[in-house]
């Protein structure tokens, strides 16, 4: 990053017009003369000095403490308790639990495993169970959810509508001999894209047309329309 900011400094200096886009708010802060911000693709604010507090209230459309409230204490319930290799994993209900370290270091093949890619014991809302496949994990106690690292590959059917994606997991629950009931299916997804703020043409609309802000929306919902009460994210 360095080399590229005194790239940029440079060009400048010669007379340049730089446009940079980014999601780090220090690069922006120490490289920009002016920032531009965008909601929704509509022009909000362009501005030579911006706190970041302010930056996200315009993005976002929300102060910075509505986005980020405190977060209430866990309960002392234990929702998840499992051994993965030489991982113990123990947590309670509303409580986020970090998995830390550098990439390839082991922590999606723990979410795996706990999700039912290869043999696996938890304890899912105090009931024990083993774990062989997805299915499995789903149905375990409270529930258990994926949401994986590359959404592209292993978590969306892209050519398929953003209704099929957020209704996958839960299919059966609106089936009747084998055939889906189209109109609680539309109600249940509708819901989801409400309270997710899914930015789609409709719900039939093609997921891989999607941004991937709204693709990575679609994902979470799948789960939260699941009841799942346990989000390995």
């Amino acid at each position: 990053m360095a080399w590229l900011a005194a790239h940029m400094r440079r060009l400048r200096e010669e007379g340049c017009c730089v446009v940079f886009t980014s999601h780090r708010w220090r690069e922006i802060e120490a490289l920009a003369d002016r920032v531009t911000v965008f909601r929704n693709g509509t022009h909000v604010t362009t501005r030579s000095r911006l706190a970041e507090s302010e930056a996200v209230t315009l993005m976002s459309g929300r102060t910075l403490e509505a986005t980020y409230p405190p977060l209430a204490p866990p309960q002392d319930t234990v929702a998840l308790e499992a051994r993965v290799g030489e991982v113990d994993i123990a947590v309670r209900r509303g409580e986020i639990l970090g998995i830390g370290g550098l990439a390839g270091q082991g922590q999606r093949e723990v979410f795996l495993r706990l999700f039912g890619v290869g043999r696996q014991q938890v304890t899912v809302g105090g009931v024990r169970t083993t774990i062989r496949r997805p299915k499995d994990a789903i149905r375990a106690g409270i529930g258990i959810a994926y949401v994986p690292e590359d959404r592209k590959a292993e978590g969306l059917l892209l050519p398929m509508s953003v209704r099929d994606n957020l209704a996958l997991a839960t299919l059966g629950r609106r089936s009747v001999a084998g055939f889906v009931r189209r109109a609680a299916e539309r109600a249940a997804v509708q819901g989801v894209v409400d309270r997710l703020a899914v930015r789609a043409a409709s719900t039939a609309h093609p997921v891989g047309a999607l941004s991937g802000g709204n693709q990575q929306k679609v994902l979470m919902g799948r789960w939260l329309l699941s009841g799942a009460e346990v989000l390995l994210l």
